[in-house]
């Protein structure tokens, strides 16, 4: 008859601390007393209990390996994938800090979004801790492991009540405050706005950075167009009626505005298209800036759009980093850090014609 295996409840009740307690150290949690450590150790000797590859680790407490999560549908592992020079960034410093680094690639059904606790259970826990990066976010996901105390970093700001944790982001609005001005010094007085109907956090920041900016230099902000869904429509207010991008770059012309700030890359590329259709030019009409960067091979057709870098490389260096002064004890409650982004010049911006 087989053994029954050991679980965390069993290890619990040898060493007389709870299931959480437990937890921490399997984790590596420095809220645990090393008395404590050492008692729950030794009852997992013990017991024979084995947790995946832990029980080979128990004398120096660590794995020395660090996890990487992508909520994004395919892993990062080509040059042209906007996320991979996050991945680039944390290799280098994960060997720089003497850590192995697991890649998190499996997906149980691709009809359903990414779940860490795809199976019920964290997923992660093979490795001391984890960078988790992606737009699709499962904030449930984040919200468990904030519960569980598990070490991670995000790379990107996340917002998700209830839980404190470590992240790393770009300067997102400061940056679209200095797009604005820059777009100001150049004679640029309306300026339009389009950005997706669901805002995500970076989203916001960048909302919040072009509000900003036109506040502070009393520009009006009556051109915020909304994109819903892959291009089907744009829209100034919601109770509108969707326009083809190439309507909506005519009317703007024909309004005065002589500058568009798009909120992603991906609507500068709409707006090329768009005014390549309605025969605007692009400076000479209308002036163009992306607040990401043109990653699309798309964009090849065009002159290079003028935009905001973000720090990728840079950001999963530090994201390791933080990762590690967490799994070191060096860390003191959570941890945020907001990198500087570039703007790089390119082609699409010019005066407007007359001024």
């Amino acid at each position: 008859m087989p053994r029954r295996k050991v679980t965390i409840s069993d290890i619990s009740r040898d060493a007389g601390v709870s299931k959480r307690t437990v937890s921490r150290v399997l984790n590596n949690s420095p809220l645990v007393s090393e008395a404590t450590r050492q008692r729950v150790l030794a009852s997992i000797r013990r017991l024979n209990y084995h947790p995946d590859i832990i029980a080979r680790t128990l004398a120096g407490g660590k794995n020395r390996i660090l996890g990487v999560f992508v909520y994004e549908p395919d892993f990062p592992l080509e040059p042209p994938d906007f996320y991979y020079p996050f991945l680039l960034g944390i290799q280098a410093e994960a060997r720089t800090c003497d850590y192995n680094l697991l890649l998190y690639t499996r997906q149980l059904n691709s009809e359903q979004p990414k779940s860490i606790y795809a199976e019920g259970v964290n997923a992660l826990r093979v490795a001391d801790g984890s960078i988790l990066l992606g737009v699709r976010t499962n904030h449930q996901d984040l919200y468990r492991l904030c519960e569980e105390e598990y070490p991670f970093v995000y790379i990107g700001r996340r917002d998700v009540p209830g839980c404190e944790m470590d992240y790393v982001t770009a300067d997102y609005t400061a940056t679209t405050r200095r797009i604005v001005r820059y777009l100001f010094e150049r004679g640029h007085r309306r300026i339009a706005y389009i950005q997706p109907q669901v805002l995500r956090e970076p989203d916001q920041d960048r909302l919040q950075g072009f509000l900003e900016g036109m506040e502070a230099l009393d520009l009006p902000m009556d051109w915020i167009i909304r994109i819903e869904g892959e291009n089907e429509g744009w829209r100034l207010n919601a109770d509108e009626e969707r326009k083809h991008p190439s309507i909506w770059i005519r009317e703007l012309r024909d309004q005065g505005v002589t500058a568009i700030i798009a909120s992603h890359a991906s609507w500068a590329l709409s707006c090329l298209q768009a005014a390549e259709e309605a025969g605007v030019r692009i400076p000479e009409d209308l002036s163009l800036v992306a607040l990401s960067d043109p990653m699309d091979p798309t964009f090849r057709r065009y002159p290079l759009v003028t935009h905001l870098s973000v720090p990728r490389r840079e950001m999963g260096c530090v994201a390791v980093q933080m990762l590690v002064a967490r799994l070191e004890g060096k860390a003191d409650g959570p941890q945020s850090r907001c990198l500087h982004c570039r703007v790089v010049e390119g082609a699409t911006v010019a005066s407007p014609s007359g001024s």
